[in-house]
């Protein structure tokens, strides 16, 4: 099983690791951007025994890119986002997820 990486996962993934609340998921990220996290269950406390089988320190292969692209003519852009998983063993990735356009105001 692929666990969550305390120091790289966003708050909405953090949030659905059982015994995580809003409230820790903040907190996580608040120190991990001051530091990287190295001490799971003095970070977890009393929440360590639910999220332990889950969680782990290690560094994140997976990625979402969010770019938006503007025409010099138009106030409206376009974003898309992709999530890609590298493989670094052979220097690949695959598309795990992509959604394209979304129309936003500036």
């Amino acid at each position: 099983m692929t666990k969550v990486s305390i120091n790289a996962a966003p708050r909405e993934v953090l949030l659905a690791v059982p015994g995580i609340t809003p409230e820790l998921a903040d907190h996580i990220i608040t120190l991990r951007e001051a530091q990287e996290i190295k001490d799971i269950p003095g970070i977890l406390g009393d929440s360590y025994t639910l999220a332990e089988p889950y969680v782990d320190l290690g560094v994140s292969t997976i990625f979402t890119i969010e770019s938006t692209g503007y025409k010099s003519t138009e106030k409206a852009g376009y974003t898309i986002w992709g999530t890609v998983g590298l493989e670094y063993g052979n220097n690949t990735f695959k598309y795990l997820y992509y959604k394209s356009p979304v129309d936003i105001e500036t």
